[in-house]
């Protein structure tokens, strides 16, 4: 018996060990339809100039010798890591800020949040570390339409770019600004204030939603309904869910089912769905009990997803992006996911073996940061050629 149990535990450790390493072949494969950059810790996205292991450029490898991490590029910079400290470098890898800050933030429109000596709390710098604001928030946001959320004493506000306040920081709840109007919250009630802080629409919701295609989803008394941004109700209060407009359409459901209507309220595609996704790229995905299908604007199903594989999941979004859909599958050992990508065909172009993966899209560069097992993190790029 004792004999049977060793070999057993022996079988246990080796299936163990299997299924925790990985081949580099398998990871950068030349048959993938993907190609990695990598520069040793650092990933920066849309700059590097390498295939695979071979890194070519020589400023390149001198940066990734002298940070122990990097952030990838956003607003044409990237946010480094030294000793446990943050910097900001450049698209031309020239140091624009050493690394002596506790925490910075990715920049957006010029600015990001810090936190310095005193930790947990935060301030605002610009590119060049020029402090604009102190820190003594307890949360900074980042910057849209100009407009950043801060936080202090559990109390929400808002915050030009400048570090000049906008609001007083008095509201329960707020969220970023979207066609120039932003959801605030005072005790229980929604609504509406505008770029200048002014109160645009009045406390008259139990929750309110973000403007889109000129039209928000609001709820009464478990009703949705689509408001204007004068406050002037377009859709009725008829909907026991609504999601906001993308491409046109909006997901709304009635009795259980979900289907989609234009901005008329004009219902486009009937309530058939036990769940459904917004339109991205022309593509939906919506599920009828246990499967997943793409469906076009017409509602005719475009291919129904393998069972193998999920689009829902912490890195999941449901919709596509760079032709591709994020999908999963579950890890045969242990807890968790793993992420690949599905075409707009319905074919695996990325194997599910990464632990994270996101898409990056902006001027630099497209492609999709990805982590490995062995917490790896790479841009991958499509290879075009």
């Amino acid at each position: 018996m004792n004999k049977i149990y060793k070999y057993v535990l022996l079988v246990l450790i080796v299936a163990f060990i299997s299924a925790c390493s990985f081949s580099e072949d398998k990871y950068f494969s030349k048959e993938d339809k993907y190609i990695a950059d990598i520069s040793t810790n650092l990933f920066f996205v849309g700059k590097l100039d390498v295939e695979y292991e071979n890194i070519k450029n020589k400023k390149l490898r001198e940066i990734g010798s002298k940070y122990d991490r990097g952030q990838f590029f956003s607003d044409g910079v990237v946010v480094v890591e030294k000793d446990k400290k943050y910097g900001v470098v450049n698209e031309n890898y020239k140091e624009l800020i050493k690394p002596e800050f506790e925490y910075i933030s990715a920049f957006r429109e010029g600015v990001a949040s810090f936190q310095r000596e005193e930790k947990y709390k935060y301030g605002l710098l610009d590119y060049n570390g020029k402090i604009l604001l102190d820190n003594k928030y307890d949360f900074i946001g980042s910057s849209v339409e100009g407009i950043l959320i801060v936080e202090k004493d559990g109390k929400f506000g808002y915050m030009r770019k400048n570090g000049k306040l906008l609001t007083r920081i008095d509201f329960n709840y707020c969220r970023n600004f979207s066609e120039g109007l932003a959801v605030v919250k005072r005790e229980s009630k929604f609504g509406y204030i505008d770029d200048a802080g002014n109160l645009k629409i009045g406390y008259d919701y139990d929750w309110a939603g973000d403007f889109s295609d000129g039209l928000a989803v609001v709820e009464k008394n478990g009703k949705c309904a689509y408001i204007n941004d004068s406050g002037k109700v377009i859709i009725d209060y008829k909907y026991d869910y609504a999601e906001k407009f993308s491409e046109g359409l909006a997901v709304v459901k009635k009795n259980g089912k979900c289907g989609y209507i234009n901005d008329s309220g004009k219902v486009i595609i009937d309530y058939k769905y036990d769940s459904a996704a917004k339109f991205s790229e022309s593509k939906a995905v919506v599920s009828i009990e246990d499967k997943y299908y793409v469906i076009d604007k017409k509602g005719e199903i475009l291919f129904e997803i393998n069972k193998k594989y999920s689009p829902y999941g912490p890195f999941c979004s449901a919709y596509f992006e760079q032709g591709n859909l994020i999908v999963s599958v579950e890890k045969t050992i242990f807890f968790g996911h793993l992420y690949g990508l599905m075409n707009d065909k319905g074919d695996i172009v990325l194997k599910p073996q990464y632990i994270i993966i996101y898409p990056v899209d902006n001027k630099r560069s497209k492609g999709y940061v990805v982590e490995n097992e062995r917490g790896e993190r790479i841009f991958m790029r499509k290879n075009d050629a």
